[in-house]
């Protein structure tokens, strides 16, 4: 009687593991298959983004061919406005410094504040400013060019100051000097100012 209560016992506790082993298994196998469905839409999505990022990659290229194509045409309108004497950007404002400010050795720098202004509607860019020092009467150079100021683009509308300078020896004199500010596009003088100084 006991040896049938101890198989039965066995008997009973291999069923019940045998069907909670049934039972994991079956779990298991469900998230199993759930996460590999989870993992495939994942990798659809991650494909979906990649090309939609292909896609917006192409696109920025695109805009900015454009971008490029239409900076040209603007140049090109500068050009030809320039030529009929009604350029949508000019210099507006011109200020002499005229302080003392020693560089290195014997090297003075001048100020020049420059206000240019942008009247067309689209934004301008490609803008420098040349600045040099001359005798008024007999038009030489004086002293040493400042170089060439590049201008960030301009805005419409957009009126900016910018500080240029020429450079001179100390004991130059500036008696019968002027100051010529020239804008460009490019190669293409937009506006010219001369200022005498003295």
């Amino acid at each position: 009687m006991k040896k049938r209560i101890t198989i039965s016992i066995v008997l009973i506790a291999v069923i019940a593991l045998t069907f909670a082993a049934l039972l994991i298994h079956s779990q298991f196998s469900s998230l199993q298959t759930h996460l590999q469905t989870q993992i495939v839409e994942l990798q659809n999505r991650n494909e979906e983004l990649e090309n939609q990022n292909a896609d917006l990659q192409n696109q920025t290229i695109w805009l900015q061919d454009q971008n490029r194509k239409l900076q040209g045409q603007i140049s090109q309108l500068l050009e030809q406005l320039s030529g009929n004497c009604c350029s949508p950007v000019k210099i507006i404002a011109f200020g002499w410094d005229g302080g003392f400010y020693p560089i290195v050795g014997v090297t003075l720098y001048h100020p020049i504040n420059v206000t240019v202004k942008n009247y067309a509607a689209v934004n301008v860019s490609g803008l420098s400013l040349t600045v040099k020092l001359i005798n008024k009467y007999d038009n030489s150079q004086i002293g040493t060019s400042g170089g060439t100021y590049r201008i960030d683009p301009l805005q419409p509308g957009e009126a900016r100051q910018i500080v240029v300078g020429a450079y001179t020896a100390i004991g130059t004199s500036l008696d019968d000097a002027a100051c010529v500010v020239t804008l460009k596009s490019g190669n293409t003088v937009l506006d010219e100012w001369t200022r005498s100084i003295s």
